[in-house]
């Protein structure tokens, strides 16, 4: 049985309007990530071209580009990881909510 939205939002409007918020503001942390985490992720590539010669950047070998990058680069992806996993749980909670 398919519940009209408008008839539960006349039987229990609080319930109704707080759900509606639950899954707009999993709407804005969905809509806020992804771009920021498209960014970051564009930094991190530049950041590579540009430093993977210095020094900061250890290199396994005689090789002169890096492998091992600093911990600067390193937090900064898993800021990136994070914010995807948490655009990801908002994603998943509101395709769990519509079905």
């Amino acid at each position: 049985m398919t519940l009209n939205p408008f008839i539960e939002l006349a039987r229990d409007p609080v319930e109704a309007l707080a759900w509606l918020g639950y899954v707009l503001l999993m709407f804005g942390i969905v809509a806020a990530a992804i771009p920021w985490a498209a960014r970051q992720a564009v930094v991190l590539v530049v950041r590579y071209q540009k430093n993977a010669q210095s020094d900061a950047w250890w290199s396994l070998g005689q090789r002169r580009r890096g492998y091992i990058p600093p911990l600067s680069w390193l937090s900064r992806l898993f800021a990136i990881v994070f914010v995807l996993a948490v655009a990801a749980w908002a994603l998943g909670t509101i395709v769990w909510v519509i079905g």
